[in-house]
């Protein structure tokens, strides 16, 4: 089951999925990857690049520390980074420690009221109009806080709350508000310093560093997004793949069944042919396969039945011969003595016997050569007036001890190509046949035609004719006819019809009892389709 075609393919099309999904995941993921990394370095240059410009001032000619402070503390919780200024020594000079906090809070509270020293919590006191420009100069004090639960009861503030978004982030103004930061994002390895001022005259060095890693949230997000449609995809390409199995292994399941019923004898079966496919072809190749078969199995039993009647005739047909002639030569050989005529009398009837033996035995061989094409014919143009008068003459004496005429009635002459041998035989035979069933004072004509096409030759009696229940099987071997009393083998018709049939022509028969019978042997014209190819191979 899991070895058949439908799982299989089933496998190849869940296979080519996850090879598919798990190349554009990796393409996806290296572009975005190295997408947020180039946008990641971008924004963190072009960020140091701003605050060294605003810091240089602050440095030159005179080190203003809380202003340089402010910008360091409000950029790194601006830009969600942690900046340090380090002066030309190297020193740190500001450092607005890891961009881990969440809170900005402004205290709304007078100088004059304020402990002499602030908190520890408390990160320095600013002029308002310093950190936002052009704002009110309102003393306030500012710190950064992780949690505000930490600040002194009564306190009234301003929170600026800094949300983490899926890029970035999000800030919030909230007042009087005690909720806990959000969960810090993972945080960049990547670290980017600017010179402050020029190369020529440095007075200081700015680093930001621990910005949000932006590429593995990317890559969280994306692979939280990919992960769903990665698992339909290969769902539905396994049900596909089940499916297209199933269309492809079911004809071909049928096309088994049908050959396993095939082999045991049932050649009737066929295989359906309801695609149009390659397997619809292989369906129909197979139906024509099992269509010969079928037709050759019944040729074979055909000719199997015909060869057991062939046995069954011939053996009884010369089992009569041979019997006469094994009795005539126990009488000859015998003890007793017999009076010469009598001998004379036994001589002449073996050597009947032995004429009828003869031809039987030359029938059924030149049958078999014909029928089993181990006779190759060697046709020839030769003159068919000729050969008519040949032929008759072979059979005149016969005729005139009959008292039976026999007359050609074509004088005309005409040539036809065929095996000469062969159709002397066929017509010899038709003649015989006509002197056997024919009375003293009828007669034989022979006659022909011929045209473009074809060559008919005619032989032609009134003598008994033939019954129409044997017109059927007068061309069987060793078929005699019901009524027929008249000694013969019953092979010449089937001789006559496997001579014709050999030069791709045919007989036919138009008989009515006692009027006589017409037997006519059509001849095509022209060479034989056998020396038609053996001249084009040549």
């Amino acid at each position: 089951m899991l070895f058949s075609i439908r799982w299989r393919l089933a496998a190849s099309y869940l296979i080519l999925t996850v090879l598919t999904v798990t190349l554009l995941a990796g393409l996806a993921f290296g572009l975005l990857f190295r997408q947020m990394a180039e946008q990641e370095r971008g924004t963190l240059d072009a960020n140091a690049s701003a605050l060294a410009e605003e810091a240089l001032p602050l440095m030159t000619p005179q080190l203003q520390s809380e202003e340089l402070a402010q910008l360091a503390f409000v950029s790194s919780f601006l830009g969600d980074f942690r900046v340090r200024i380090l002066d030309i020594e190297g020193n740190v000079l500001v450092d607005s420690r890891p961009a881990d906090f969440s809170n900005f809070v402004f205290l709304e509270r007078s100088l004059e009221n304020l402990p002499t020293a602030p908190p520890d919590i408390w990160d320095g006191r600013f002029q308002m109009d310093r950190m936002v420009p052009g704002a009110a100069r309102l003393p306030m004090w500012f710190m950064l806080v992780d949690n505000l639960e930490d600040l002194p009861d009564g306190m009234r503030y301003m929170s600026i709350r800094r949300s983490e978004l899926l890029r970035g982030y999000q800030l919030s103004y909230d007042t009087l508000t005690d909720e806990t930061a959000a969960d810090s994002p993972v945080r960049s390895t990547l670290l980017v310093s600017r010179t402050i001022g020029t190369d020529s005259h440095p007075v200081g060095l700015l680093e930001i560093s621990g910005a949000p890693d932006f590429k593995q949230q990317a890559l969280q997000s994306t692979l939280e997004a990919f992960l769903p449609a990665a698992i339909i995809a290969l769902l539905l390409s396994a049900v596909l793949g089940l499916i297209m199995g199933r269309q492809v292994s079911t004809p071909i399941i049928q096309l088994a069944d049908v050959s396993e019923k095939m082999s045991a004898a049932d050649l009737s079966l066929r295989a359906p042919e309801n695609r149009h496919d390659e397997i619809g072809r292989l369906a129909s190749g197979f139906n024509q396969m099992a269509e010969r078969l079928e037709h050759s199995f019944s040729a074979l039993a055909e000719e199997r039945d015909t060869l057991r009647r062939f046995i069954s005739d011939a053996s009884h047909e010369l089992r009569t011969p041979i019997t006469a002639l094994k009795n005539y030569s126990e009488l000859l050989t015998g003890a007793k003595k017999i009076s010469p005529s009598r001998k004379r009398e036994f001589m002449l009837d073996s050597h009947t016997q032995i004429e009828r033996l003869e031809w039987i035995t030359n029938s059924l061989l030149d049958l078999s050569r014909l029928d089993a094409g181990v006779t190759t014919l060697q046709p020839t143009d030769f003159s068919l007036l000729e050969l008519a008068k040949s032929t008759v003459e072979g059979f005149i004496l016969q005729a005139q001890a009959q008292g039976i005429s026999m007359k050609i009635e074509t004088e005309q002459d005409c040539s036809i190509h065929a095996d000469r041998r062969y159709l002397e035989l066929a017509l010899s035979n038709l003649i015989d046949n006509a002197l056997k069933f024919s009375n003293q004072g009828d007669s034989v004509q022979i006659s022909w035609k011929q045209d473009q096409s074809s060559t008919r030759i005619e032989v032609r009696d009134n003598g008994a004719g033939i019954q129409p229940e044997d017109l059927p099987y007068i061309f069987d071997r060793f078929y005699r006819g019901k009524k027929i009393t008249i000694p013969g083998s019953g092979l010449g018709l089937a001789v006559v019809d496997s001579v014709l049939k050999a030069h791709h022509g045919s007989v036919r028969v138009n008989s009515e009892p006692g009027k006589g019978s017409t037997f006519t042997l059509i001849l095509p014209v022209g060479k034989l389709p056998e020396e038609e190819t053996e001249h084009q191979e040549e």
